[in-house]
């Protein structure tokens, strides 16, 4: 059975406690020393807060920067790409062509390689139709 503390009158959960927006010190006092800390106690782990805040939230930045450059890009390429192939152009990762009747898409960036090659897995066949193998 999960602890209670009473704050303020009112009997709650540590889970309850931690949710409360901008304690007072009165309250955080409170809670304190029914969990049995003292005031010293209580300010080293306010102290430690204070100093850790700023190196939290230098290092969500750094980590989610670069995420959201990447969402952006994600959502600006275009979203499918296809065409007929022809063999003199240069195909990148994620396009699709029309070859022999089928639809491909390409697995890696190629060039004069046509889908369904022997021997080449820079093409992979999404829907098979007519001549193609």
């Amino acid at each position: 059975m999960a602890r209670k503390y009473i704050i303020d009158g009112k009997t709650l959960t540590a889970e309850q406690v931690a949710a409360l927006e901008s304690p007072s010190d009165d309250q955080k006092r409170q809670f304190a020393k029914q969990a049995g800390l003292s005031d010293s106690t209580l300010q080293q782990i306010e102290a430690m807060a204070e100093a850790l805040g700023p190196l939290v939230k230098t290092y969500v930045k750094d980590c989610v920067s670069p995420l959201i450059g990447r969402i952006c890009q994600l959502e600006s390429r275009p979203p499918v790409e296809w065409e007929v192939f022809d063999e003199t152009k240069e195909y990148r990762s994620g396009v699709f062509v029309t070859h022999n009747g089928g639809m491909w898409i390409s697995r890696s960036t190629s060039k004069g390689i046509r889908p369904g090659s022997a021997g080449q897995d820079c093409w992979r066949l999404c829907v098979k139709s007519g001549g193609a193998k």
